[in-house]
């Protein structure tokens, strides 16, 4: 849930829709979801270290990520997105099965790295800033996050956390456009070996298939019309899960109306995730730059 982009940025200009309320209320929740919570250094969540801060949202559903850490449903995962995804998520590191998703045609190689140190310092060159997103993206707070807590959906389809398995290292930094118009995150999760990541990136499909309705599992955060979605044109990945869903109630019951896209993709031992939400209506848009985003993160990977 790849290509290069020229120029580096990931996303054209939003509309002005006000959801500044709505993102406020999911903000850090639905981004963490996919991603971990915790500040400093992350995409999950944090990349090494366990739990979301105290006092902190935790991630929101759209991002499959770890907590706020990282949105990820999977670790990787949205922090000022309404549902954060942390779409989802953002949870990679589970069990899961082989790659499902598309072969991306590419066989350029990417570095190898065996060391937590090694694979923080690839963390921040890859995964992407304010500016990547668009020239009117401004850093969201928390901004990055790196623990190793990722957002998984149970069986009864909540949205809840475990602790990936095998990970050496996970980066997520989040972004918005002033005004609230839309929230962004991305995030990277390193694995100490490519079997690892397959199964977390089996792990990231699998609810897609069972759960077109997804919530919170300490808040009222509801996630509806959640479905899996096929990006042709994202090549590069050994395997890719993107997902789409509506968000239609924050954290604490508040009706809501906004639509988040959440990228999943993984090369090697490496699984990379973007997220971005807005107000409904932004569908298409939201996917481009969900792409444009995963894209720039495979090109810095591969050129690093």
């Amino acid at each position: 849930m790849t290509t290069d982009v020229p120029g580096g940025a990931a996303a054209s200009h939003v509309s002005q829709v006000n959801v500044g309320a709505v993102m406020q209320q999911f903000g850090q929740g639905w981004y963490r979801r996919y991603v971990s919570s915790q500040p400093p250094i992350g995409p999950p969540s944090g990349p090494l270290s366990g739990e979301p801060p105290p006092n902190q949202p935790p991630p929101w559903r759209p991002r499959r990520q770890p907590p706020r850490q990282h949105r990820w449903r999977t670790p990787l995962v949205l922090i000022g997105a309404v549902v954060a995804v942390t779409v989802i998520a953002l949870a990679l590191a589970f069990s899961g099965g082989e790659d499902e998703g598309e072969p991306s045609g590419s066989s350029s190689p990417v570095p190898s790295v065996s060391s937590s140190a090694a694979a923080s310092d690839l963390a921040k060159r890859v995964t992407l800033t304010p500016k990547d997103w668009g020239g009117t993206f401004v850093r969201d707070s928390p901004y990055q996050s790196t623990g190793l807590t990722w957002v998984v959906i149970d069986q009864d389809c909540k949205v809840t956390t475990e602790s990936p398995v095998g990970a050496l290292a996970a980066l997520q930094r989040n972004a918005k456009e002033p005004g609230d118009t839309a929230f962004s995150y991305s995030a990277f999760i390193a694995y100490k070996e490519a079997n690892s990541a397959k199964r977390g990136i089996a792990r990231q499909r699998e609810p897609l298939q069972r759960c077109p309705k997804m919530s919170d599992a300490g808040g009222k955060t509801q996630y509806d019309n959640v479905h899996e979605v096929a990006i042709p044109d994202l090549k590069g990945f050994d395997a890719l899960v993107a997902e789409e869903g509506h968000i239609s109630s924050s954290a604490d019951g508040q009706k809501v109306d906004a639509e988040y896209t959440l990228l999943t993709g993984r090369k090697g031992q490496f699984v990379l995730q973007s997220f971005i939400n807005r107000a409904s209506g932004a569908e298409e848009q939201n996917r481009d730059d969900a792409v444009n985003a995963l894209s720039l993160m495979l090109g810095r990977l591969k050129s690093s």
